[in-house]
């Protein structure tokens, strides 16, 4: 017997017989107790009856109830068909039929070689590369100063020549004495020859480093296709070793694809059983109510469920409210029976659907299974003597 006491938020206290459990936190309690009577989500599913969203579960249509019915048995259809899709993928990728196959011969030693030999080029040719970019960046900085000299001479020229041609300042617009003029041209003149003689000094100066830029180019190309030579020894020689790897052919691989579809069939087939299983059951709690189920799965593992009474096919939109809750009752009943449970299963009103033949013939039913019901009820005439009654009338009139 166990007694559990909730308190906000997430305090949980949970007695066994009188004595109470210790557990070290709240998700331990929590997870004790889903491991004894299931999540709430598992609970609500299959020990709880009404036709609530959540509660029954035929109301989320046929594929939803296949994944039900099959969720014991797919977990290890899945754990067996993922270990045989990556025995798959191992025999596709050491597939030695459609390997490239180097004839180099295959040596860790070499390949040792290769690997250092690699890192030596590599930083060789990094520092020529190191060298060049500082003399890529010397030559773009002369090019700007260029620039910025040839335009300071194109300003000085022409301030020089609207000196010459005016008696007036280019900058001020006011008249200019002689004297001044002629100062004024003077300085211009030598300013001239000052940035032509910079500019010389630039123009010379690029060309050196071009010209030093140039010597680099041709060791950098050679040392450039010794490191994509040495890649591709390296690339091939790996490849070499790993073939060691390929044990596989093709035929191999189409083993394993034939063995999936045989999975695939055998799934379908132990669906098929299982439901030869469950129907019995479920018809059982129909027959008061004519009722008959009968389940179809096809090659494809298509699934599909048909109602018949009295010979005419009905559908599960076609079932009154107290029809489905007797469906509803049999899917679960059997589904628990087929899962070898047994316990608790409430119902909140949820039988109030019922009228008092259907009612007596479903509390016959749990008399028969390992299960016990407990309900709520309005109305409890005639019930059998085995039914404990608990009058919430009488207890709050003490």
């Amino acid at each position: 017997i166990y007694e559990i006491t909730r308190k906000y938020p997430t305090s949980i206290t949970i007695i066994e017989n009188g004595e109470e459990l210790k557990f070290k936190t709240s998700v331990e309690a929590q997870k004790f107790l889903n491991e004894l009577f299931g999540d709430i989500n598992y609970f609500k599913r299959f020990r709880m009856i009404d036709n609530s969203i959540g509660i029954n579960f035929l109301e989320e249509g046929p594929q939803a109830l296949k994944k039900i019915l099959f969720s014991n048995s797919d977990e290890i259809f899945n754990r067996v068909k993922d270990r045989l899709n990556e025995m798959k993928k191992n025999r596709e990728i050491y597939n030695k039929d459609k390997a490239v196959i180097y004839k180099i011969s295959p040596s860790e030693k070499r390949l040792d070689f290769l690997n250092q030999s690699i890192i030596k080029v590599n930083q060789e040719l990094a520092e020529l590369k190191s060298e060049d970019q500082k003399l890529y960046r010397e030559v773009f900085n002369k090019s700007n100063s260029k620039g910025q000299i040839e335009g300071q001479l194109k300003t000085a020229k022409w301030q020089k020549e609207q000196s010459e041609k005016s008696t007036h300042c280019y900058a001020c617009k006011q008249p200019l004495l002689e004297e001044t003029k002629k100062g004024m041209i003077v300085a211009k003149i030598n300013e001239i020859k000052e940035l032509e003689k910079n500019l010389k000094e630039v123009i010379e100066e690029n060309e050196e480093i071009n010209e030093i830029r140039a010597t680099f180019q041709e060791p950098i190309e050679n040392i450039t296709a010794r490191a994509n030579k040495l890649k591709t020894l390296i690339m091939k020689l790996e490849g070499r070793l790993k073939q060691k790897d390929y044990i596989y052919t093709q035929r191999d691989v189409e083993v394993v694809k034939v063995a999936l579809r045989e999975l695939d069939a055998l799934s379908t087939r132990y669906l098929a059983e299982s439901l030869k299983i469950l129907e019995p059951i479920i018809n059982s709690v129909l027959e008061k109510i004519k009722y008959q189920v009968e389940f179809d799965v096809n090659d494809k593992g298509k699934f599909s469920i048909t109602l018949y009474k009295e010979g005419v096919k009905y559908t599960y939109k076609d079932l009154s409210s107290g029809e489905r809750l007797l469906l509803q009752i049999a899917f679960k009943l059997a589904i628990l029976l087929e899962k070898d449970e047994n316990g608790l299963i409430l119902t909140d009103e949820g039988l109030s659907n019922l009228d008092q033949t259907n009612l007596l013939h479903v509390l016959d039913i749990f008399s028969n299974y390992p299960f016990q019901l407990v309900m709520v009820l309005h109305r409890c005439e005639n019930l059998p003597s085995d039914v404990k009654i608990i009058d919430l009338g009488e207890i709050k009139n003490g």
